[in-house]
């Protein structure tokens, strides 16, 4: 029999190695891709014990390498040494991410906010509540085969300049669009008006959706191509071509000097109609995008709490106690708040933000200490301290006194819903919606605005249109003015 040649065998064992570990890589990759959705939840608990699984692995290494190098005194007593230290650093950083004290020292100390020297000037006023919007989006659909999906902030340029919108997608309910949860279109409706205005309504061709944001094939694409994040908030927003995408931010963990992990807006992921997609950065999302609301309010939350117990450090919170604050969250006297703090805003030369306001730690919290700020898209962090001497009142005490704008009102049908932060000419102010207390008609009653820089006499304004408003914090009318302009206007 003929021998082969000896390089042809080398060359057909080569091959079939080629063979074997590309199959192998089909198999590894397959193994992952089933596997990754289900252990996604188990990933992302195990985060906080990284730091430590890190070092318990180095610590193992360093035992290996002293019984390697058992002939060579010197290596050993490095690795010796070695697999002395990654012991305590794990017992360290296990202690670092399990300690709620020092996990939120950590949290606290991470936000280092840049100071503002005044309050910024508040642009495209949000009008609209959270509810009513849903209700707008909902009468401005036309069609029974699909539902508004969850509404969500944008802020989109249009030929009357930058407006301020409600947002929603259009989910199909009928069988064929359930298939992969598609949406068929995006309506947007303008959250600076007090009555239903659509700004953009996009139905089917370039904003329909195979897949819609809520399929489980996007969500199983967004485990698989980041596993140590968390899904974040979604936003559909159109590009410059005209072309529909939805976006979905992400967050992950990193470590802190202590080996604490903290959570950060780790990324953007796109998703084209047809299901194609990309991932960006943090900061080229907020070039590409801007104006999408996709900080997740979740993570400014959680900074919030810490920083307002430790945001001057641990010594301070357990010996001194200065200047301890606290979120100004819940509503006061019965008073109704669904949609609560922080709260997206647009402000003059910051773009869009998230405002967090904080009050003295303790009891008569009707003070306003300091306003964080995060920016909407990066979470690049901001903070106004009230200056010593200077008196704000809280959201709290303005919900409170919001009834004094309407004294006569049968408040018990009404609820008084994101008292967001308005600054103008006229001064500070709180400014709340009133809506119908229904919720299947939570319609807009009026707007009031609460003095935040009159700590005695808390002067409660009520207005019914925007213009009001605006014309109220552009030409800094007295409030005697506007009180007898909207009581001419309502007996006539």
């Amino acid at each position: 029999m003929k021998q082969q040649p000896e390089n042809v065998n080398q060359g057909n064992s080569r091959f079939r190695k080629v063979v074997m570990y590309f199959l192998l890589f089909l198999v590894s990759l397959g193994v992952y891709v089933t596997a990754a959705p289900f252990v996604h939840p188990y990933m992302i608990a195990a985060m906080k014990y990284l730091p430590a699984a890190i070092f318990v692995g180095l610590t193992v290494l360093a035992l290996l390498m002293v019984l390697r190098n058992k002939g060579e005194k010197r290596q050993v007593i490095i690795w010796s040494a070695l697999a002395c230290l990654f012991p305590a650093l794990a017992v360290t950083t296990y202690f670092t991410n399990t300690n709620r004290m020092l996990v939120e020292w950590q949290l606290g100390q991470a936000v280092d906010p840049l100071p503002l020297q005044s309050i910024p000037e508040t642009v495209n006023s949000r009008l609209v509540a959270r509810a009513t919007a849903r209700m707008f989006l909902e009468n401005a659909t036309g069609d029974n085969r699909v539902q508004v999906g969850k509404p969500h902030l944008a802020l989109i340029n249009t030929s009357a300049g930058k407006k301020l919108v409600w947002r929603a997608g259009l989910e199909g309910t009928v069988y064929y669009y359930k298939w992969f949860d598609s949406v068929t279109g995006v309506v947007s409706i303008d959250a600076g008006q007090t009555q239903q205005s659509i700004v953009q309504k996009a139905v089917g061709g370039k904003a329909f959706f195979v897949m819609g944001h809520n399929s489980p094939a996007v969500d199983t694409i967004l485990k698989i191509r980041h596993p140590l994040s968390e899904r974040g908030n979604t936003v559909y927003w159109q590009k410059d071509n005209g072309d529909w995408v939805f976006l979905i931010s992400y967050w992950s963990y990193r470590p802190t000097l202590l080996g604490t992990m903290v959570p950060y807006l780790a990324g953007v992921m796109e998703f084209s109609t047809m299901g194609t997609f990309w991932s960006h950065s943090a900061s080229d999302a907020a070039e590409e995008f801007p104006g999408a609301a996709l900080y997740p309010t979740e993570l400014m939350e959680i900074y919030s709490s810490a920083y307002a117990s430790y945001h001057k450090g641990l010594w301070n919170f357990y010996v001194a106690q200065t200047d301890l604050l606290e979120v100004a969250k819940e509503a006061r006297d019965g008073n109704s708040i669904k949609n609560q703090f922080p709260f997206y805003q647009e402000f003059k030369n910051l773009g869009l933000q998230l405002v967090m306001p904080f009050e003295p730690q303790g009891m008569g919290r009707n003070a306003l200490e300091r306003i964080l700020f995060f920016d909407a898209i990066t979470g690049e962090a901001r903070v106004y301290v009230v200056p010593d001497g200077k008196e704000l009142n809280s959201p709290r005490i303005a919900i409170a006194n919001a009834n004094n704008a309407a004294p006569d009102a049968d408040w018990n049908h009404y609820d008084i819903e994101e008292p967001v932060l308005s600054h103008g000419a006229a001064g500070t102010f709180w400014v709340m919606k009133v809506i119908i207390h229904d919720d299947h008609n939570p319609a807009s009653v009026f707007i009031v605005a609460v003095k935040a820089d009159q700590p005695d006499a808390l002067t409660a304004i009520a207005f019914k249109t925007r213009k009001e408003l605006d014309n109220f914090m552009k030409d800094h009318q007295s409030v005697k003015t506007v009180k007898e302009n909207i009581k001419g206007r309502e007996s006539n």
